[in-house]
């Protein structure tokens, strides 16, 4: 039986190879390239600096206080381990990311068709090779490709494979016996084969962790409670979900620990419970196969479907729950529709198959649950973690466990008496290559031109950017930093208009070890928040003080301007620091140098801060404003403000520091056209200040106050909401360049 199961699983690894080369094809051939931008960056620096079960900690990037990966990134271990080995035979993190993503197919077909023979279909001859078209046509669904190009890690969709095998194991209450079964080596194998799956499940990422547990946990309570032995014999299911969170809370150990260690300013992640219900995924895309969007138009009688379904896309909002990889596809569509006359007949009257079924129902609503709005997602999202979000990502094990169930019901179908076997074996065949035919024109075609358009434009950039760091070493030959413009917040910054994508100051540290590089500071932390302080650009004096920390230059990327700022900003520096030392990606990375301001530029900073230069340490690790009530900050140039919609509002000043507390205040105030506005600056009992804002008129103030740790400033402002200029938001004051004091 072994050598049967390792047959058809090594045959549907084998073709879906084959099959997936129609679109790896080219691909294949430039492994070394970025097959994309965004968040395959961030994984190739993942994987850059991944060192066993942590991340190592660096100043290549977030320069000066460095990049330490083990404060958001927790449970990548297996994707990393994989990626990493491969990288490091390559010497390219492109190399282990891209690998990964092909090896993905031929290990997600292998293990879907040992699940199909999990529950039956396989054992006969037809029914192998149905398996192996299933499998086959599972591991090619959109999603696979689709997020192959951004959630490498997810994309891989093999621990979700996994769950489900081990979710079957723990429901049926096979373990027990299932161990105990055969030669004591062959014990130990099963047992070595468990202790894998759960590893595999508790160990790549946090969504693969929360998944398994909540599927693997729901079929134990199903074995226990369906099951007529005493709860001391099902203890060996119910010890499965535990260890997954065992597990998994020890695989989280660096991350909690690198917190514990490190002075939190905020959140370290952006999102809100809420988008567990916004990015919920949608059952309808989830059901209706590509096919209708890709050649519906074209096939006669789905022309007005398919209208009607883009137009119906069109109106939504452009979030992850409407893209390519959230459908389903025709195989998966019939596998329903298989799934639910099964369970009928299974209703109408009792059938040797029917407990099997029912356990594969409840895994199917347990998931439905948590993939809807307002479900699971939610909840888990409130109590357990708000990262755990975008629950669309449940969508392959969802589709999964409705191919399973088709599974059941056909492993039970016989061939009728009055079918010659004669017909049997052509028509088994006519239909594999049906669903293989069907899965090639659906799930795979239509992504050749994908992928070939974004590895086209990735290997561009970074074709640029290798020639960008050969001309910034020319200019620059000196072992410095260079402050990376504008600000991007690391992790998940967004897109940053008009057109810079998030992660992609990335591309520097990738390709330029000679330097050292400010992008890559987690955001919220001490070695982010002068970097997130600073205004558009850095004042003239801000630029001195980046001189003595190690700063030998500004990077700027135009995509992250408008036409208008862009022009500003570098007439600014080309006043101050002459013209752009070297340009790249046809004069949308710009680099100038901080040489002309005089002298050359000081060592990089040593590790530790104590032994920093006073300016440095004053811009690096002086206070910043937190928690505040002030609403968006806007900048121009080197100033920066806030405009004030409400007449009493609130921050904290936190030193980061503690050698450095906050003594003051420093900053201005400005009223619209509307009149004066008389302001409060109330730091409690420590120091209160009290001016009147003028319109158009810049009108400075200074507070200065005991020192302190932190301390909470309250701004009272009394006037009308004016909106100035018109047609733009009504304000009532501005309060702007706000810069906590230390001396």
């Amino acid at each position: 039986m072994w050598m049967q199961v390792i047959a058809g699983a090594g045959a549907s690894a084998l073709v879906a190879t084959g099959i997936s080369l129609l679109v790896f094809a080219q691909p294949i051939t430039r492994l070394r390239s970025a097959w994309g931008t965004g968040d395959l960056l961030s994984s190739a620096v993942n994987v850059e600096y991944w060192r066993g079960f942590t991340y190592a900690v660096t100043t290549h990037a977030g320069y000066p206080l460095g990049m330490n990966l083990n404060l958001v990134s927790a449970l990548d271990v297996t994707g990393n381990m994989v990626a990493a080995g491969l990288a490091k035979l390559a010497d390219s993190p492109f190399v282990g990311v891209n690998l990964l993503l092909v090896l993905s197919f031929p290990a997600v077909a292998a293990a879907t068709y040992v699940v199909l023979r999990m529950v039956g279909l396989g054992k006969t001859r037809p029914g192998a090779l149905l398996a192996i078209a299933l499998s086959v046509a599972y591991a090619l669904i959109p999603y696979h490709w689709a997020r192959g190009l951004g959630h490498v890690y997810l994309a891989t969709m093999l621990p979700g494979v996994v769950t489900v095998a081990l979710a079957l194991l723990v429901g049926r209450g096979g373990l027990r016996s299932w161990l105990r079964q055969g030669t004591p080596t062959g014990r130990v194998l099963r047992l070595v084969i468990v202790v894998a799956m759960v590893l595999v499940c508790a160990l790549s990422g946090l969504y693969a962790a929360v998944f398994a547990v909540l599927l693997v946990g729901a079929a134990a309570l199903w074995h226990l409670v369906t099951s007529p032995l005493p709860v001391r014999r099902a203890l060996p299911e119910l010890c499965v979900p535990v260890a997954l969170v065992v597990i998994a809370g020890c695989a989280a150990l660096p991350t909690i620990a690198a917190r514990g260690q490190t002075q939190l300013l905020g959140e370290l992640g952006a999102r809100d419970p809420a988008e567990s219900v916004i990015f919920a995924g949608s059952l309808l895309l989830a059901m209706l196969p590509l096919a209708l969007l890709t050649y519906g138009a074209r096939i006669p009688g789905l022309q007005g479907i398919h209208e009607r379904l883009t137009g119906m896309l069109g109106d939504l909002p452009d979030l992850e729950s409407t893209s390519m990889g959230a459908f389903g596809t025709v195989v998966t569509g019939a596998a329903l529709m298989v799934l639910l006359v099964g369970t009928a007949m299974a209703l109408r009257a009792p059938r040797p198959w029917s407990q099997g079924l029912r356990l594969i129902w409840v895994l199917l609503i347990t998931a439905l649950l948590a993939f809807v709005p307002w479900g699971l997602g939610a909840f888990i999202a409130l109590t357990v973690s708000p990262q755990v979000r975008a629950w669309n990502r449940l969508l392959p094990t969802l589709l999964l466990l409705v191919l399973v169930g088709a599974a059941v019901v056909l492993a039970q179908v016989r061939r009728p008496d009055r079918l010659s076997q004669r017909w049997t074996g052509p028509l088994v065949v006519g239909g594999v290559l049906a669903i293989v035919g069907v899965t090639v024109l659906e799930s795979v075609l239509p992504f050749r031109a994908t992928y070939l358009r974004s590895l086209d434009r990735a290997e561009t950039l970074q074709q640029a950017a290798e020639q960008y760091a050969n001309d910034v070493n020319a200019a620059l030959p000196q072992n410095c930093a260079i402050l990376q413009l504008p600000y991007v917040a690391y992790p998940e910054q967004g897109i940053i208009e008009p057109r810079l994508n998030d992660y992609e100051h990335f591309w520097q540290v990738l390709t330029n070890p000679s330097k050292h590089w400010s992008y890559g500071a987690i955001r919220n932390t001490a070695a982010s928040a002068w970097a997130a302080a600073l205004p558009q650009i850095p004042s003239a004096d801000q630029r001195r003080q980046l001189r003595t920390a190690g700063f030998c230059a500004i990077h700027l990327d135009r995509r992250g301007y408008r036409p208008s700022s862009w022009r500003a900003i570098t007439d600014e520096l080309t006043k101050d620091l002459g013209p752009a030392v070297a340009t790249g990606l046809q004069g949308r990375w710009r680099l100038y140098s901080l040489a002309p301001l005089g002298g050359d530029t000081a060592p990089l900073l040593p590790e530790d801060p104590g032994q920093w230069p006073a300016a440095a340490r004053a811009l690096l690790l002086g206070p910043v404003l937190l928690d505040t009530d002030l609403g968006p900050r806007r900048s121009r140039l080197t100033s920066s403000w806030y405009q004030l919609e409400a007449a009493t509002t609130r921050a904290n000043v936190v030193a980061v520091d503690p050698e450095l507390p906050v003594t003051g205040l420093r900053g201005w105030v400005q009223a619209p056209s509307c009149g004066p506005v008389p302001v409060t600056l109330d730091f409690g009992e420590n120091s209160q200040v009290r001016l009147t804002a003028r319109p158009g008129e810049v009108v400075p103030f200074s507070i200065t106050i005991p020192a302190s740790q932190r301390v909470q400033l309250t701004i009272r402002a009394v006037g009308p909401l004016c909106a100035d200029p018109p047609g733009f938001t009504p304000w009532i004051v501005r309060i702007g360049d706000v810069f906590p004091r230390t001396a």
